[in-house]
């Protein structure tokens, strides 16, 4: 997929992403089409940098892990919304698509206010309680706790790496607004 298309396909299913979490009704049926959504996103990359290997492939488990999840019939609702802590890290992509397609300061202002509030709102959730979801998901299996431990630790730290470049761009963009 060249990255044209990828950008549109992945500023609309980002879009149906926010759509999904702002819109409660059936949170379960919600987070099994995120988790599809979140691995169709994984799949299709035109990225071949080491953070975006990374991330697509923790999305990948991660979305993975909580589909399979989600399909248990005993699922509690505190679960979902850890899942949705996760996937909606997703939406401040929304923005990050339409840099790709039109420069604007609202645009850049937008993206780093969403990814401020749902990558940080993930990390705290991750430094405060962690995620209780993956004892559940993996029962033990000593296999998968450290699967999806590592991959929601990497998530974390690729978040933190990107927050850091982000910042680095707007001190550059200020600096020439001088």
């Amino acid at each position: 997929m060249n990255q044209e298309y990828y950008t549109y396909y992945s500023f609309f299913s980002s879009l149906v992403l926010l759509l999904l979490s702002i819109f409660p009704s059936n949170r379960l049926l919600q987070s099994q089409v995120s988790s599809v959504i979140n691995i169709s996103k994984s799949i299709i990359t035109c990225e071949i940098s080491l953070s975006h290997i990374l991330h697509h492939i923790t999305t990948l488990t991660l979305s993975s892990c909580y589909l399979y999840l989600s399909l248990r019939s005993d699922i509690s609702d505190s679960i979902i919304e850890e899942f949705f802590i996760i996937s909606n890290t997703n939406i401040s992509t929304i923005f990050l698509s339409l840099r790709y397609i039109k420069k604007s300061i609202l645009i850049d202002v937008l993206f780093l206010l969403s990814f401020s509030y749902y990558r940080g709102k993930y990390g705290y959730h991750y430094l405060k309680n962690g995620f209780e979801s993956v004892n559940y998901l993996c029962n033990s299996n000593e296999y998968c706790l450290i699967i999806c431990d590592k991959s929601l630790f990497i998530l974390l730290l690729l978040n933190i790496y990107w927050y850091y470049k982000i910042l680095i761009i707007c001190y550059k963009k200020c600096q020439n607004i001088k």
